[in-house]
């Protein structure tokens, strides 16, 4: 969950309810790009964002990324819903 306290983060996590690349992601959260990729590096490797991606003919890679509203958990309750960890703050 220490992960989730990064306002970088919950900004990447609410932005990506639909398939962006790391690019449209930068310009929604006013993050830089490198901070982007960092964050989604993180945030894939812990299971809390869909990576997706191909190659067109001339052998650029194109990805995107999702965020994840259930994440798998180890524990006896199986699953947990991260929505309210990402909310915004009023």
């Amino acid at each position: 969950m220490k992960i989730l306290s990064d306002e970088s983060v919950k900004h990447i996590l609410r932005s990506a309810t639909s398939p962006k690349s790391a690019y449209q992601l930068s310009k929604d959260c006013d993050v830089s790009l490198t901070t982007i990729y960092r964050q989604v590096k993180r945030l894939s490797d812990k299971k809390l964002l869909l990576v997706s991606g191909s190659i067109d003919k001339s052998g650029k890679k194109h990805f995107t990324f999702k965020s994840k509203n259930n994440v798998y958990c180890k524990c006896a309750c199986s699953t947990i819903d991260i929505s309210p960890f990402i909310e915004l703050k009023k």
